[in-house]
């Protein structure tokens, strides 16, 4: 989505900056990490446990 709008944005101004994309995109993926970094974290996190808990248990 994010691509489709900067593209649109890039034929509408007929900017031809290739990095702009590029950037852009990178940014938007960052601030999804970050949004996403304590939900992942826990689930992470969790998943360590069991797998150790998994792996002790087995002997």
């Amino acid at each position: 989505f994010v691509g489709l709008l900067v593209g649109l944005f890039q034929t509408v101004t007929q900017l031809q900056e290739q990095t702009l994309p590029f950037g852009v995109k990178l940014l938007c993926v960052s601030i999804c990490f970050f949004l996403m970094s304590g939900w992942y974290g826990e689930k992470l996190y969790s998943f360590g446990i069991e797998m150790l808990n998994l792996a002790f248990a087995r002997g």
